[in-house]
């Protein structure tokens, strides 16, 4: 998606995650895979908002501050077979100010919705003096110890 980003403002930048289960899920127990699909929805979520606003892996302070999911049809439409791939499409329609709001929405290998999520965040830059005097701090400890 680094392409179709390069000269979107930070509300139109898209992400697409495909995700799968890696072993077998019990289709008895519908509330794991519940789980699995809202682990996914966010997991790695608030980078979208970080990558927008051309923070990327310079951040200080990240947390959800809110995250709400809508799961879509019946309890069956949920179940993830091993080998079956879904698949999370999101964006970042606000940021600023140190918080942005991340929505997604996931569907199916047939493209039948599953959920749609939407989380609020927080997402601090990192003052690049401030990581370069705790590295700094860092190695002199370490070199204290006699560990470098």
């Amino acid at each position: 998606m680094s392409a179709y980003n390069k000269d979107k403002l930070p509300s139109g930048h898209r992400k697409l995650d495909y995700y799968r289960p890696i072993c077998p899920m019990p289709t008895t127990n519908i509330n794991l895979h519940a789980c699995a699909h809202l682990y996914t929805s966010d997991r790695n979520s608030l980078f979208i908002i970080s990558n927008a606003v051309d923070y990327g892996d310079e951040v200080e302070m990240m947390g959800s501050l809110s995250h709400n999911v809508v799961f879509h049809g019946t309890d069956k439409d949920l179940v993830m077979k091993e080998g079956e791939w879904c698949l999370q499409g999101m964006s970042a329609p606000r940021s600023g100010h140190g918080r942005g709001m991340h929505e997604s929405r996931i569907w199916d290998k047939r493209g039948k919705p599953i959920a749609r999520t939407w989380q609020d965040g927080l997402v601090r830059r990192a003052e690049k003096e401030e990581d370069q005097r705790q590295r700094l701090l860092w190695f002199e400890g370490m070199r204290r110890m006699g560990k470098c």
